[in-house]
């Protein structure tokens, strides 16, 4: 009773996981597309780029989407947006004046790792979108809980990855920002959604894993079980083959080579009881009959009656 109660409890806490990290995942994905709130509050680094030849913005916030302004704390997004939009000023300014260091030197890092993140949390989204529905299948059916199983390993992978390259840039990025002296700061919304993505995520891989393995087990379990009746009917059908057919008059004689093995059921044998005792009565009269007509001599005699030689007598009654 217990286990059905902590096994339906995983269940909604899964799904609520599920449904939780796929809103997660929509939600850090609108950055930058939206002008409204809560929207306008996402934004994964925003610096002071007054400086920079090329910048359009004074004050400019790198969104999931692309660059967007600053106004009153809130993105203005119109114009500087695409897919897989680099946190690399070299390549969104087109220049290298006033640009920190890092950003020259180590531009590769900036731009592949801000580029492929946009790629993998699209494959997480997918993924774990999926899974959402299909997990609800799994109530019902063990292949579905191979296939939930599966892509929640593809989802745990590219969402891990994500943001973990994400961490890893918005970090080094904000460290070169204030390194050169200019003002910096990380938008603590997105960061705190992609790491809430990140840690349901993970409760998920060990959830719908553990389930995997408990139901692996318990079918794996039954397998075994109904190879072992297999194999038991397989021998009793074998043993049944090679028997002679059952006398079941002497059943209860245990010497006997022909009497009821120990493998029948109960049933059987209760079966077999009753009819040896309607049959006890029939083989007594039998038995008693053949007796009495071999040696009529010997039967009881209830009555018995003399025998007397009958004497004639004359008229006048002298013998």
């Amino acid at each position: 009773m217990i286990n059905k109660h902590v096994e339906r409890a995983n269940r909604v806490i899964t799904v609520l996981f599920y449904l939780g990290s796929t809103l997660l995942f929509i939600l850090l994905i609108l950055s930058g597309s939206i002008n409204h709130f809560p929207i306008n509050k996402f934004y994964w680094l925003s610096a002071n780029t007054s400086n920079i030849p090329g910048a359009p913005y004074d004050i400019s916030r790198w969104t999931f989407w692309g660059l967007c302004a600053e106004k009153n704390d809130k993105n203005v997004c119109s114009n500087y947006l695409s897919p897989a939009y680099p946190i690399s000023p070299k390549d969104n300014f087109d220049t290298t004046t006033n640009l920190p260091p890092s950003f020259v030197s180590n531009r590769s890092t900036y731009f592949y790792l801000t580029r492929f993140d946009f790629v993998f949390f699209w494959l997480g989204l997918i993924f774990t979108g999926v899974n959402t529905i299909l997990y609800i299948f799994t109530f019902c059916s063990y292949s579905f809980t191979k296939v939930v199983w599966f892509l929640q390993i593809l989802a745990s992978v590219f969402t891990i990855s994500a943001v973990c390259m994400q961490t890893a840039a918005v970090a080094m990025a904000k460290n070169a920002f204030k390194n050169y002296g200019d003002d910096v700061s990380i938008g603590p919304a997105l960061m705190g959604i992609s790491w809430a993505i990140l840690f349901l995520t993970i409760c998920l891989f060990f959830m719908t894993g553990g389930t995997f393995i408990k139901k692996g087990y318990k079918h794996h379990q039954n397998y075994v079980e109904m190879s072992k009746y297999k194999e038991d009917a397989l021998k009793y059908q074998q043993y049944m083959n090679s028997t002679k057919p059952i006398n079941t008059d002497n059943a209860s004689n245990p010497t006997d080579p022909y009497s009821l093995p120990s493998t029948y059921d109960e049933g059987y044998q209760q079966q077999n009881a009753e009819k040896q005792q309607q049959q006890q009565p029939v083989d007594i009269i039998q038995k008693s009959a053949g007796v009495i007509q071999q040696n009529p001599k010997s039967s009881v005699k209830f009555f018995h009656f003399k025998k007397t030689k009958k004497i004639p007598h004359n008229d006048d009654g002298s013998v």
